[in-house]
């Protein structure tokens, strides 16, 4: 019966995919899924949806709850404020020529990548920075010509950022805190501590981020040129297009505060990621808040109070969405880990142990759960605590070294199967900037299924041939 079981998962996988590709919304189209693994593995259909369905939402909703909420809130008056665009303009005028040069979408890529580097390591949630940057790479595309097809691959551009030590990002904050739950139980059947920090991995980690920011440097630009070569130009065609005046911006300096803050607060000083992101807020308020805007959404004038009143509700009304988007897949995974058949799934990965290293074993159980879940939170909440480390303390593994390498190499390795073309953000970015799959997609995947994969790769080969690096951090 588990054979029947595994036919039930991947029949419900393949039509969640299925759904989703035809823009059917994933929070009704996961229910059908769910009743189709409940019926393979002689499941109450009924209790699966409303016990154990609604029971892995609430887990990875209360992990999430912080970075989503806070990400969100602090993504929305960035904006508001003007400080978003503050730094952007800088980066236009000191990076982008105003005439034409051969450099000029190498230049205006590089401008978006370091752009969205600073705000994912500053904090601001990548399903939120969709809406709130996506008129700043409209302005940039318009301003080199560069087809509107490749906007959803550039805004993906911060993916290597998402599992960076010390990212303030749901990648590495799911990772650090799955590898913690994994300790803290540990701890208990009175085995050595083997706890993390977000910076867990340091070396090796940047390593590869720095690798993947490379290659996505070379192949964005030589993709586009490829297509303004064959006629392609920049069309907004029903996209709106905005523009803010830049006299009332903030200074980027200034702009630069609130990611500065996050940052140091969660990576070097190790705050908890809420205390983190609401010092961001905190910190562009007061120096910022005097840019917020005038008038409210029917052109009547408003105070200061009244316009941080409207940046907040605008923020935290975002906030619902984005997290259904991240927390919606992990039913269904909870689903099918309380399964009998994926018991054979985790029984495989038991066999590999056998054969491969520890760290093998972390980057294929994670592209695998991860790819199966399509949510890394889920993934990482799965494989660390459940899979890897019972493994590594079965084997007699020494953790203090391979909790860092573990943690690394499976955060990375969540950024890679994660942007399959059913993936809630690649459904947004494709709504957002109205291209279809079939048409954008190709960039989108080689940078963010492809190169993090490579990337993953080479920090498993890290740690099986220098696993000291992985004690650094």
């Amino acid at each position: 019966m588990e054979v029947l079981g595994l036919i039930g998962i991947l029949a419900a996988l393949v039509l969640f995919i299925f759904l989703v590709y035809k823009n059917c919304v994933s929070y009704w189209a996961v229910m059908i899924c769910v009743a189709i693994v409940a019926l393979t593995n002689r499941l109450n259909p009924l209790e699966a949806l409303t016990v154990t369905f609604t029971g892995g939402l609430t887990d990875l909703f209360l992990q999430m709850f912080s970075i989503v909420f806070g990400g969100a809130i602090l993504g929305k008056l960035f904006t508001d404020v003007g400080a978003a665009n503050s730094i952007a303009a800088a980066l236009i005028k000191q990076f982008l020529p105003e005439e034409n040069t051969k450099n000029k979408v190498f230049l205006a890529v590089l401008v978006l990548f370091i752009f969205n580097g600073l705000c994912t390591m500053g904090g601001i949630d990548g399903y939120v920075g969709i809406f709130t940057m996506f008129p700043i790479y409209m302005l940039v595309c318009k301003k080199c010509d560069i087809p509107r097809r490749f906007l959803p691959g550039m805004m993906f551009l911060n993916c290597m950022f998402m599992a960076a030590p010390g990212a303030p990002q749901i990648h590495n904050v799911m990772a650090v805190a799955a590898m913690n739950s994994a300790a803290a139980a540990a701890l208990e059947e009175g085995a050595v501590p083997f706890f993390v920090n977000a910076t867990a991995g340091l070396i090796p980690g940047w390593i590869c981020v720095i690798l993947i920011a490379a290659m996505a440097l070379w192949y964005m630009p030589r993709a586009i040129q490829k297509a303004q070569a064959r006629g392609e130009h920049f069309d907004a065609g029903t996209c709106e297009m905005t523009e803010r005046d830049t006299e009332f911006l903030p200074h980027w300096l200034v702009s630069l505060l609130p990611l500065l803050a996050v940052f140091v607060s969660y990576s070097i000083l190790h705050l908890d990621i809420f205390w983190a992101l609401m010092i961001g807020i905190g910190i562009t308020v007061v120096f910022m808040g005097k840019y917020l805007p005038k008038q409210d959404f029917r052109g009547n004038r408003i105070n200061v109070l009244q316009s941080l009143v409207q940046s907040l509700n605008m923020g935290a009304s975002q906030y619902p969405n984005a997290m259904l988007n991240v927390i919606t897949p992990s039913g269904l995974a909870a689903v099918i880990t309380s399964t009998a058949a994926f018991g054979l799934v985790i029984g495989m990965f038991y066999g590999l142990s056998a054969a491969l290293p520890i760290a093998a074993v972390a980057l294929i159980a994670t592209c695998v759960i991860v790819g199966i879940t399509s949510s890394p939170p889920a993934a990482l909440m799965i494989v660390i605590p459940n899979i890897i480390v019972p493994i590594a303390l079965q084997a007699g593994t020494d953790m203090g070294v391979h909790a860092a390498m573990i943690t690394r190499i499976a955060a990375i390795a969540a950024s890679t199967f994660e942007s399959l073309p059913f993936n809630g953000m690649c459904v947004m970015l494709m709504g957002v900037s109205h291209c279809t799959i079939k048409e954008s997609y190709k960039p989108m995947g080689v940078i963010s299924v492809g190169f993090t994969l490579i990337g993953a790769i080479v920090c498993t080969i890290l740690a099986i041939l220098v696993p000291g690096m992985f004690g650094i951090g």
